[in-house]
């Protein structure tokens, strides 16, 4: 797949950092303190930001109170969309689209279990990136379809991580990085209202969204990111939450804190919910989760 033919624009938003500084005078080193719903910026004038190179910060609440005026800093667990959130650095477009290749040893490995059609249309729908080292990037990309970072996990031919080689990420790389990440898979979640599939690891999400394209899924990347601060992009949603076999009840208590705080949570057993036998339910153990079973699935069709 040719890189123009990306199904996502990702040129136009970077609106958090592309601003000449008001102390220095630096250009494109200003970031922005923003509104959470809208990216509205706090101050019109744009002066309330902070800047990466002279270290210049005039935060919300200096602002408000030089103004007269009283907003609350982001709070993931209200519903209020006139809140703050501290600014945050991105990654330019540019290498989502230098990386986006169809090879590497989880492609290869997804092809031979699912239709390759399949699995290009996902692949591409999550703009997922391949190294020549045999690492896959899973690109975190919000709905303003700003690129806040990516995790570079290292495959095995059978479709399993390479355990001796650790993870890392994109923005390490970078001596100085404001990190706030998002869901995997943010960037695909509409303005309505349709119901988001949430489950916990990125690749899963990709296993899902082959076998299923016509739900959204998104991953939370840990379990312990399931969490009002990763969630409130997509509060307004219905989320159905498809946790780890070992993580169902910790998912389902932190639900019950997040539904008292207007939030829409539906936490399902997937074992239950596809009926499965006792000899896949004995074979997928205690860290299986919902992709186990689609590729176990799939290996006996």
């Amino acid at each position: 797949m040719r890189n123009k033919d990306i199904p996502i624009q990702l040129a136009w938003c970077k609106p958090y950092n592309a601003f000449r500084c008001p102390s220095c005078g630096h250009e494109g080193k200003f970031s922005l303190y923003v509104y959470t719903a809208t990216n509205e910026p706090v101050d019109p004038e744009h002066r309330c930001g902070r800047c990466s190179v002279c270290r210049y910060n005039y935060p919300p609440r200096e602002y408000f109170a030089d103004h007269g005026r009283n907003t609350p800093k982001f709070d993931p667990y209200s519903s209020n969309s006139r809140r703050w959130i501290e600014p945050f650095d991105t990654i330019n477009e540019k290498k989502v689209i230098a990386y986006h290749r169809h090879k590497g040893p989880l492609y290869d490995f997804l092809v031979s279990m699912f239709p390759k059609e399949s699995v290009d249309k996902a692949w591409d729908k999550y703009l997922m990136g391949a190294m020549r080292n045999g690492k896959v990037i899973f690109w975190q990309v919000d709905n303003f379809g700003a690129v806040r970072t990516g995790q570079k996990v290292k495959y095995l031919p059978d479709g399993h991580r390479d355990k001796e080689t650790e993870f890392s990420w994109v923005h390490n790389s970078f001596r100085s990085y404001n990190l706030m990440q998002c869901l995997f898979g943010l960037h695909l979640v509409g303005n309505g209202q349709s119901p988001v599939f949430v489950i916990e690891a990125p690749k899963t999400a990709l296993i899902c969204s082959i076998c299923y394209p016509q739900y959204t899924w998104v991953a939370v990347i840990s379990r312990d990111q399931f969490s009002g601060e990763m969630l409130w992009w997509i509060r307004s949603h219905r989320i159905l939450a498809l946790p780890d076999v070992d993580a169902l009840a910790q998912w389902q208590e932190k639900a019950k804190v997040l539904n008292s705080k207007d939030y829409h949570i539906e936490v399902l057993d997937f074992l239950n919910l596809y009926e499965a036998t006792e000899d896949e339910i004995k074979e997928i153990g205690e860290k299986g989760d919902i992709g186990d079973l689609l590729i176990m699935r799939s290996k006996r069709k």
